[in-house]
């Protein structure tokens, strides 16, 4: 049997251990000594994709596919689209990404990561004709506003260059806006819960930011070792990146960043591989499959890789604090016209019925012969004392078939009270 078939996914489907060729035996799987390229656990994802980790226990399906459709959850969050809840593909732009947390390393913390309870909304007044308004609990406010101060008081333990602060600026200011929003604005609890998980998702990037900046780059580029009692794992709480760059694995490796690592299927005999495990997908309880009740729609559409993803991400964040750029809008909005005077009308001609083509002068119907049913339609009124029609609901009018099965009934007189005892025309030719 040739190399080529032997590694085929046909016969690692049947015979997995194929894997293990290259594997250390002998020794506990977390106990070798390994480099970034090396692998503790391993999977064929597909007929084309091998999917390793050098310092994690566990395998993530990667999101693959060019036309992802990123849409909000029912926890208000991307599904297996979002950096917070699942690995997502390295980027080079957004590297602290990987260093988010996503569980909460101590219990003062635990208010970035929960959904806000029906029990702590607040309905502002419920014997109101409008209902729904309200604000959320002043003690659980107080919480979430005392655990992102946490993290604004971080900011000034560290050092920063002009490019650094530019970022970090903008992440306080919209936190900032937000926390002023959420404690006086009244909302409706699904609004709510968006805005506080989009300013969940504000400090959490923040966070990871400072972390990536401050631990893991000097740990990257040798400026500060990492400890030697973390041993080669990676640090458990963090979200992690996929790459198929041996570069940032190893970078991700010695710095404690979870890595996953895809290989080419036909590389399979070339890479160690020390245990194998079936590859994790995303189901409940690590993500939410079934999407918002909000109904809004996607975000995105692309692939994992678009860099554009996160920029989507960013503004569809920060559209909750700011209004539609009508400059933008592919409408355009029309100055508002001056009032058209009516035209100057006697006094018999004031109390006339409407003029309409099936009708003769005195109001009664005309023979057929003299009127027009080429199409049966409605007709368009006009008269001095009648308000011009506006020219689309004029368009759409004379399209409608306004063909009855019952007999016409002739229009004789006003079908409505006479127009000058609603009609305000602000010009002197109507007395």
């Amino acid at each position: 049997m040739s190399v080529n078939t032997r590694y085929s996914f046909e016969e690692i489907s049947k015979h997995p251990k194929e894997l293990l060729q290259n594997a250390k035996s002998g020794q506990h799987m977390f106990s070798i000594t390994l480099k970034g390229w090396d692998s503790h656990l391993g999977a064929a994802l597909d007929s084309q994709v091998l999917l390793v980790t050098p310092n994690t226990s566990v395998l993530f399906q990667p999101p693959m596919g060019v036309t992802r459709e990123i849409t909000l959850r029912e926890n208000c969050r991307y599904g297996q689209d979002d950096h917070l809840s699942w690995p997502q593909p390295y980027s080079p732009k957004h590297p602290h990404l990987g260093c988010i947390r996503k569980a909460p390393i101590d219990i003062q913390f635990q208010p970035l990561y929960g959904l806000p309870l029906c029990s702590h909304f607040e309905e502002l007044n419920t014997c109101s004709a409008i209902t729904g308004p309200g604000l959320w609990s002043c003690l659980k406010f107080a919480q979430f506003r005392g655990t992102c101060d946490l993290v604004l008081h971080d900011i000034e333990k560290g050092i920063w260059n002009e490019t650094h602060k530019s970022l970090i600026c903008t992440y306080q200011t919209y936190i900032e806006m937000f926390l002023k929003c959420i404690e006086g604005l009244p909302l409706v609890f699904e609004c709510l819960t968006v805005s506080i998980t989009e300013m969940q998702r504000l400090v959490l990037e923040l966070q990871a930011f400072m972390d990536y900046v401050s631990v893991y780059q000097p740990r990257m580029i040798g400026a500060s070792p990492r400890p030697p009692e973390d041993g080669q794992l990676a640090v458990r709480h963090l979200v992690g990146v996929f790459t198929m760059n041996h570069t940032v694995a190893q970078e991700c490796f010695w710095v404690g960043i979870p890595i996953w690592l895809i290989y080419p299927l036909t590389s399979a005999p070339t890479v160690r591989i020390n245990a194998l495990d079936e590859i994790q997908e995303p189901v409940p309880p690590f993500i939410m499959l079934s999407k918002s009740r909000l109904r809004v729609r996607p975000v995105y559409i692309g692939s994992a890789t678009d860099d554009d993803k996160y920029k989507a991400i960013e503004m569809y964040t920060r559209s909750h604090l700011t209004m539609a750029n009508l400059f933008l809008s592919s409408v355009s909005v029309q100055a508002p016209s001056m009032p058209v005077p009516a035209k100057p009308s006697s006094m018999r001609e004031r109390y006339e019925p409407y003029k309409c083509s099936n009708l003769s002068r005195q109001g009664k119907e005309k023979p057929l012969n003299k009127a027009s049913w080429a199409k049966v339609t409605f007709k368009v009124m006009t008269h001095s004392h009648l308000a011009p029609l506006i020219n689309t609901w004029k368009l759409r009018l004379q399209r409608v078939d306004a063909t009855k099965e019952r007999p016409p009934c002739c229009a004789m007189g006003f079908a409505l009270p006479r127009p000058e005892l609603f009609i305000m025309v602000q010009t002197d030719a109507k007395f």
